[in-house]
């Protein structure tokens, strides 16, 4: 007949040793951790600006209506926002029609990410859309509160990057209106779409 084996606990050595190994592989990972927590910020303030753009383009069809997705240092969402090209913030404003009626905030967001590494945000301070859904050229003083002009140009682009970030990610705007995100660090080929041209 067998005879049962004690039953034995883990010794002092024993536990010290697995609790040294988690550890050392708690602080191996913790590097790849941040970098992946910095990348997530950088994926949500561009897919935050990709949204605020788009919104302005449909809205300035659906209106038929000049519309301005501009960046603010303000968190405040009204009429009286100014645009600054170091802003956190953003606001899409329509403005008045060629037949009269009044500018209107149709939406405000924010790309402010200041916990642990901030997001940084670069690129024009204000974007405009006509009617069509394309880039349009509006100046300064037509702009309200926007204190910055839109101009035209082959394409505009938010550059969104982080210093904790591996993934930097801009928003391209053509003048035709397309609004498109890509990988600054890839080149666009059929094989990599994610890419920027």
């Amino acid at each position: 007949m067998l005879k049962p084996l004690p039953h034995r606990g883990f010794g002092i050595l024993e536990l010290v040793v697995v609790v040294a190994i988690i550890g050392l592989l708690a602080v191996a990972a913790l590097p790849g951790f941040q970098r992946m927590v910095a990348n997530a910020k950088v994926r949500g303030v561009t897919d935050s600006l990709q949204n605020g753009l788009r919104l302005a383009q449909a809205e300035a069809t659906r209106r038929q209506r000049v519309t301005v997705f501009y960046r603010s240092t303000s968190p405040s969402c009204s009429l009286t926002t100014k645009s600054s090209s170091s802003g956190n913030h953003w606001l899409v404003r329509s403005l008045p029609g060629p037949s009269g009626g009044s500018a209107e905030i149709l939406q405000c967001g924010s790309s402010a990410e200041t916990t642990g590494n901030p997001v940084d945000v670069s690129g024009p301070a204000a974007i405009c859309f006509g009617v069509e859904g394309r880039q349009e050229a509006v100046p300064k003083t037509e702009t309200g509160m926007v204190d910055d002009a839109c101009t035209v140009a082959a394409e505009q682009a938010l550059n969104v990057s982080s210093g904790g970030s591996d993934r930097p990610l801009r928003v391209r705007v053509t003048s035709a209106g397309s609004v498109r995100l890509c990988d600054p660090n890839k080149t666009y080929t059929s094989s990599s779409p994610d890419g920027c041209p």
